[in-house]
């Protein structure tokens, strides 16, 4: 069971990461984004999980640091 944890939580930093960089690219690209709905975005997904299915993990492709990844602009948490 335990290895399940550690899966869980890895897809969850990563849907994180993820979620970060859309948001992101979404501030760079001028969109307008409402902290109101950034604050009900959640990365832990209950829907649409192959949870048996098939994953590939990809050695040779190296992820960029968290720190850039889940930078977001502040004005974006302003009221």
């Amino acid at each position: 069971m335990k290895y399940l944890d550690l899966v869980a939580s890895a897809v969850i930093l990563q849907n994180t990461v993820d979620m970060s960089l859309a948001i992101q690219t979404l501030t760079a690209q001028g969109y307008p984004v409402n902290h109101r709905f950034v604050a009900s975005l959640s990365p832990y997904i209950t829907r649409h999980i192959k949870r048996y299915g098939d994953y590939v993990v990809n050695l040779q492709n190296i992820p960029q640091p968290f720190e850039a990844a889940i930078h977001l602009p502040p004005e974006i948490f302003e009221i």
